[in-house]
């Protein structure tokens, strides 16, 4: 059985490492089309004094400027950085909580009843709190972040354990 809640303990940090890859890319785009509108918009203004000299640019930028503004409701960056935050608040706590039960476990200071009902009530709360998001999205499968996670698990585990 404790083999089972470590490998479990270690899932659960991988899962929150990966939620806060997806939560960076997240705020990193939206602070890119930010302020590719800011420069834009600000931009064309003070263009006037050169329009004449490329006007097919400042064109171009104003209708992409355009185009991002009309679609940027739709896109998930926003939504994601505010349901991923409100997440990753709720999982941390209980990742925490999980982690600290470690030592009972690993200790054999459980009965292998209160082993697996340990073990069941974090699952059971885990996936409790991920149902609450994401419930007309879903995080994209992206391999850079879980090679991320997957390094940054192993260095955390070999840090503290």
């Amino acid at each position: 059985m404790p083999e089972r809640y470590w490998k479990m303990l270690t899932n659960k940090k991988y899962t929150l490492l990966y939620i806060n890859e997806h939560f960076n890319c997240s705020v990193k785009m939206q602070r890119k089309l930010n302020m590719f509108l800011a420069v834009a918009t600000s931009g064309s203004i003070a263009a006037w004094a050169v329009w004449s000299k490329f006007p097919l640019l400042w064109a171009g930028i104003i209708a992409v400027s355009q185009v991002i503004s009309v679609i940027k409701p739709y896109l998930p960056y926003e939504r994601r950085i505010n349901e991923i935050n409100k997440l990753n608040i709720q999982l941390t706590s209980l990742y925490n909580e999980i982690e600290a039960k470690w030592y009972y476990f690993a200790n054999g200071l459980l009965s292998d009843e209160e082993m697996n009902n340990v073990y069941y009530e974090y699952n059971k709360r885990w996936i409790e709190n991920e149902t609450q998001y994401f419930s007309n999205d879903s995080l994209p499968v992206n391999e850079s972040f879980i090679e991320t996670a997957n390094e940054l698990c192993e260095l955390y585990f070999e840090e503290y354990f």
